[in-house]
């Protein structure tokens, strides 16, 4: 199968549908994963055109779901703070525990104050598995600047963790 992406919406589905099924139930669980399954293959749609080619068209698919996904968390994120503000019940998942919840709060905070860049490296390289090599490619940088962006996200990580004596 050739991942050129003019062959259409089926030669699309059938070449990336795997991957950003799995991509997506990294962030999503149950009947939320498939409606954000269906809202990224749209998008994909949408925005073929735009593919170049300098990544395979399934490599492209898990970039763009993986960038859905984030952006998606942070907005709906955004959402249950202005109806907190307003007094309305934040509808938030179950957690499991007191130690899960507090690593829920601590990432949620470090999220809102990541760059996007940084946030979606850390996403491959601690959440994914991913080796720095395979991030370079992903991402369409060398590995040196993985290497850098990863140092930077580690340097951020430990001042959002340091207690403020304000």
């Amino acid at each position: 199968m050739s991942s050129n992406p003019h062959q259409g919406p089926a030669s699309f589905y059938e070449a990336c549908a795997f991957t950003i099924q799995r991509r997506v139930r990294t962030f999503y669980q149950g009947a939320e994963a498939e409606d954000v399954f269906q809202e990224v293959v749209l998008r994909g749609l949408e925005r073929l055109g735009s593919y170049r080619g300098h990544a395979s068209l399934t490599t492209w698919a898990y970039a763009l779901t993986t960038n859905y996904c984030i952006n998606r968390l942070r907005r709906d994120h955004r959402r249950r703070e202005l109806l907190c503000q307003v007094g309305a019940r934040a509808h938030a998942a179950p957690v499991a525990s007191a130690n899960s919840a507090e690593a829920w709060i601590q990432l949620q905070q470090m999220w809102r104050a990541l760059p996007e860049d940084l946030l979606e490296l850390g996403m491959y390289y601690h959440a994914e598995g991913m080796n720095q090599s395979q991030i370079a490619e992903l991402l369409g940088v060398s590995r040196r600047t993985v290497i850098h962006r990863l140092n930077k996200l580690g340097a951020l990580a430990r001042a959002l963790e340091e207690p403020s004596y304000d």
